[in-house]
């Protein structure tokens, strides 16, 4: 795998709410996942965030506390309940799919009806890239070794 190209306007102002993640972020997002394991997250006691895992070869986007990740079964068991805040997708193609057309509002919780989600320590778009530019800096001959 060659490593990240850095579009030249990455690291522009904030993004705004409507702004999309797109497919380049999205793809880099999904490397860095299956790359670095642990997931995109804050960690500390209680309730921690929305995070985006890698695990057992499933991408999933959930609520999470500071027990850390759940078993893919229970992520898979809230994801068919019809939980808004939590998706399992089963290929890297179908997780790039599905970021890429997020938005910041979205990510950020703005249609959900629980106030106390909204904005509750949640994953933007500048964040995202923060990470990837990071593991970038790390790995600078690509992020994964194949």
């Amino acid at each position: 795998m060659e490593g990240i190209e850095v579009q030249s306007n990455f690291f522009r102002g904030a993004s705004t709410a409507e702004d999309r993640v797109g497919r380049l972020l999205a793809s880099q997002v999904a490397d860095w996942l299956k790359f670095h394991g642990g997931g995109i997250r804050n960690i500390h006691r209680d309730y921690c965030d929305i995070a985006l895992f890698h695990l057992e070869r499933h991408f999933v986007y959930s609520q999470v506390g500071d027990w850390g990740p759940m078993h893919l079964a229970e992520f898979k068991q809230l994801a068919e309940a019809g939980s808004s805040e939590c998706r399992v997708l089963s290929t890297r193609e179908s997780f790039i799919d599905w970021l890429a057309g997020r938005s910041n509002g979205e990510l950020n919780g703005d249609h959900l009806e629980n106030q106390w989600l909204q904005g509750n320590q949640r994953i933007s778009i500048g964040q995202l890239r923060r990470e990837v530019a990071a593991l970038q800096n790390m790995a600078p001959t690509g992020l994964a070794p194949e």
